[in-house]
């Protein structure tokens, strides 16, 4: 996923795979140029959580949280900031999974301007599943660059994210929940 200086190339969507990676079927979201992470419900493989951070030259409705619950059939984009800011990662709590955790980068590329940060970038929490969410603000820097999170496996109550600065690109801070 695009960062710093670097380019990603946009791909062409989720595949799948029922037979441990044998053959692979395509099953949507084609528009969203760059899928940052996907995560499996630990207990039901038909529901499935797809990031979207979209175009990296453009702004668009094609960024934000997608979630499934027929095997990929059908998506619904359940935490969409804006046109110009994604999902670059997400966690699921491991002894409960209608906790998430999703942090939004906000990003915006041309070919002169590169700007990888901004106040609608942040970490949203839901604990249904994703159909509904919160922002986490306490502790928490008002504007960031990319945002890195995740669940400590021995204490899964506790969430470290790693936060950017949102001009420069370099590590800001580490926070702990």
């Amino acid at each position: 996923n695009a960062g710093g200086g670097s380019v990603a190339y946009d791909g062409n969507g989720v595949y799948r795979s029922d037979n441990a990676g044998e053959t692979w079927s395509h099953i949507g979201l084609e528009q969203t140029g760059s899928i940052s992470k996907i995560i499996v419900h630990p207990a039901n493989p038909d529901i499935a959580y797809a990031a979207a951070m979209g175009h990296l030259f453009s702004t668009g409705s094609d960024r934000g949280l997608f979630r499934t619950l027929d095997g990929g059939q059908h998506w619904e984009n359940v935490l969409f900031i804006n046109d110009s800011t994604g999902i670059i990662d997400l966690a699921i709590h491991p002894n409960n999974p209608n906790i998430l955790y999703a942090a939004a980068w906000q990003r915006v590329r041309t070919a002169y301007r590169r700007a990888y940060g901004g106040p609608s970038s942040g970490i949203f929490k839901s604990i249904d599943g994703g159909t509904t969410w919160q922002i986490l603000s306490s502790g928490l820097p008002d504007a960031a660059g990319r945002i890195g999170i995740t669940i400590s496996p021995l204490y899964p109550n506790i969430l470290y994210a790693m936060y950017e600065h949102e001009s420069s690109g370099y590590l800001q801070a580490i926070y702990r929940s």
